[in-house]
Parts: structure tokens; sequence; C-alpha cells
């Protein structure tokens, strides 16, 4: 199967390409997708508030159109407050990269567009903005199955800060089992937190066999009392980026 015909194909490219660069190059057609061309009385506020969101994380918005009335549609997204870049033009780091072979199709790393799958591309890019606007949180856990060093996933105590990696400083520290936490992972707020918790050494040696910082994005996180320190729902939050040491 095409890689890109998979389930959630494009939310994971866009995902990844904006945790790159912090930002996406979103083109966004005028009629019919913010501006009522035909005047069936549609309102399409909710792409309009897409664009909005889009915007305020860092998004350059390009205004991608066949619509010649170009002082028309200056005007409308002026009075109905949709934040944009240009209208029909390269964003400067695509021309940088470019040169001088401006292709015809201004490039993006999104198009909305009515004849494009809008409902779709908006789904994605709607749980892309909210995935962004999450909290982040950073642990050391595996690359591939984000296990810990004191319990898998499941919650069986595995011990391997104890054993295998007990070259870590914090290696003596126990984690005693608590059911509440099955489901949960231990985090915290800070980088400079977790460097109380491993230091950077430990973490460089942990890299060896695959344990890296990772950053998770989640709305669903509690202080535990036990251990003084916070939790973030397993099942709901997303691995933004891998952090390297070296």
């Amino acid at each position: 199967m095409d890689k890109y015909l998979v389930e959630n194909s494009a939310y994971n490219r866009l995902w990844v390409e904006y945790n790159k660069y912090n930002s996406l190059i979103v083109c966004v057609d005028f009629d019919d997708t913010l501006f009522d061309f035909y005047g069936t009385g549609e309102s399409y506020e909710m792409v309009r508030q897409l664009v909005r969101d889009l915007h305020s994380i860092n998004c350059y918005i390009i205004i991608w159109t066949g619509n010649q009335n170009t002082e028309l549609v200056k005007d409308f997204l002026s009075e109905n407050n949709i934040p944009y870049h240009s209208i029909n033009d390269e964003a400067p780091v695509s021309k940088k990269l470019l040169g001088d072979k401006i292709p015809r199709k201004v490039y993006g790393n999104v198009y909305i567009d009515d004849r494009g799958g809008l409902h779709e591309v908006y789904n994605t890019l709607t749980k892309l903005v909210n995935n962004v606007n999450k909290k982040s949180f950073y642990r050391v856990c595996h690359e591939s199955t984000e296990q810990g060093l004191w319990y898998a996933s499941n919650g069986v105590f595995t011990g391997l800060i104890h054993n295998k990696f007990d070259f870590c400083e914090n290696s003596e520290l126990k984690m005693d089992f608590d059911i509440e936490l099955v489901g949960w992972l231990s985090a915290v707020e800070s980088l400079e937190v977790l460097y109380t918790w491993f230091t950077k050494e430990d973490i460089i040696k942990l890299q060896e066999h695959g344990w890296y910082i990772h950053e998770y994005k989640t709305d669903n996180v509690r202080f535990y009392e036990k251990f003084q320190h916070f939790v973030i729902d397993q099942n709901l939050s997303v691995i933004s980026k891998k952090i390297i040491l070296k």
C-alpha cells in the first residue's frame, strides 16, 4: 500500500515537520473555503478559526486563490480577522531554497481547499493544533517501546536501573509499585528537573542502549503526592520529539 494511504500518515508527516521546524507552510484557498463566493449562506467560520489557530502556533499562512480581485480578498481577510502572510506568493524560506526555480505551484506543507478533502485536512490540522497546545513533559524511555527504567508499560517491575543500568547516579532509588499508577507515566515539567533524576552523563550512556529523553505533549496530568512528581496519562500523551544529548 502507498505509504500516504496508511491511516494517520498525513497527520504523522505534518507532526514530524512541525516539530522539526516549529512551523508549517499552510496554503489556504479563498473562495468557498474562507469566503462564500456563490452567496449560499455558508459561514465557513470553522475553517476561518482553524487558520487563526494555525497562525497562533507559528504557521506561515499563504492565501492560495484564483480570485483575481486582490483588494476584495485583502479587505475580507482584514474585516474577518483572518491572519495571513502572503497571497499567492512563496514563503521566504521556500524562495531561499528554490532560488530562481520558482514553480507554478506555491509550496506548502499542507493545502486547505474545498476541492481537496476539506473535511479530512480540517480534522488533521485541528488535531495538530490541539496537540501543539498541550503542555510539555519530559521522561527518559526507550525510543521504540517507550519503556521506562523502573516499570514496563503494563506495570510490571523491571528494575532496569538497578541492574542493567546501575551506572546511573540514582540506581539505588526505589519506585514502589502502586496500582493507581498503572496507565500513568512518571514525568517532569522541565529538563532542569529531569537532570536531577538522571545526570547528562547518565543519559549519554543510556542513549547507547536506546534510551533517550522524550518530550511528551498532554493535557491529562496529575501530581502524585507520594513521590512528589507529575504523572501523565499513558494513552492520552504523545511524543513530540526525541532529544539527543552529545
